[in-house]
């Protein structure tokens, strides 16, 4: 993508392509492109600590956090959609970051992903997808990919997978245990028992050590307690 529309994005410059969905067009222009992510990880984000960020998407929020990361500090950026991979990477622009294409998924070694025309509404889909713009991606794991960056303890997590950390969250807790910072965007209104979702995945975090320390909108910020 070497031609696109240029945006500011809390400091730092994005492209994107010119078929870009007009929502994330406007939302850039009008500074509400996820702006409560952005404020919490600009207020907490630790320069000095590997980041494991899952749904890359476009890659936007993906270079604001590499920017506050030091020069040789590691960042593992996790998107599904393959047709987002060059955006993505090309917005991160950064040679200690790292963009994967896989998906969280913990139903076998493959996962089927919904594609929709805003990239922030694509999602995975059931074992059996009607949805004729459904692809087959490779499946991963937190704590696969964890193992992947050599385990380090401490590191942050930053999550927007449209709903996946709901059985991220319940499968990989351990993993999770390791984490000194972990912010997490919810989205309770995909689960049928959205008004237990936050309160099982704080109870889970709380039981692996993590108080919460702020919530804007949808976006939870926990910490480790003994950091």
């Amino acid at each position: 993508m070497k031609n696109g529309w240029q945006f500011d994005f809390h400091g730092v410059k994005v492209s994107l392509p010119e078929n870009i969905d007009l929502a994330i067009h406007n939302a850039l222009i009008q500074g509400k492109y996820e702006a409560e992510e952005a404020k919490l990880i600009s207020r907490y984000l630790p320069k000095n600590k590997p980041v494991l960020e899952l749904g890359g998407s476009l890659g936007v929020v993906s270079c604001l956090i590499g920017s506050l990361l030091e020069e040789t500090v590691l960042h593992v950026i996790v998107e599904a959609n393959p047709a987002l991979i060059e955006v993505c990477s090309q917005n991160v622009g950064r040679p200690s970051s790292e963009v994967i294409c896989k998906a969280i998924s913990y139903n076998g070694a493959t996962a089927l992903f919904d594609v929709k025309s805003n990239p922030h509404a694509s999602m995975l889909s059931g074992a059996t997808s009607e949805n004729s713009k459904a692809i087959e991606v490779e499946a991963t794991t937190l704590s696969a990919l964890w193992q992947g960056m050599g385990a380090p303890e401490g590191y942050t997590l930053i999550s927007d997978i449209e709903g996946a950390e709901v059985e991220m969250v319940v499968h990989d807790a351990e993993t999770l245990s390791h984490a000194g910072l972990i912010i997490i965007e919810l989205h309770p209104h995909l689960h049928a028992d959205s008004l237990q979702v936050v309160d099982r995945i704080n109870n889970t975090l709380v039981q692996a050590g993590f108080f919460l320390l702020e919530k804007t909108a949808e976006v939870y910020v926990w910490l480790k307690r003994d950091v």
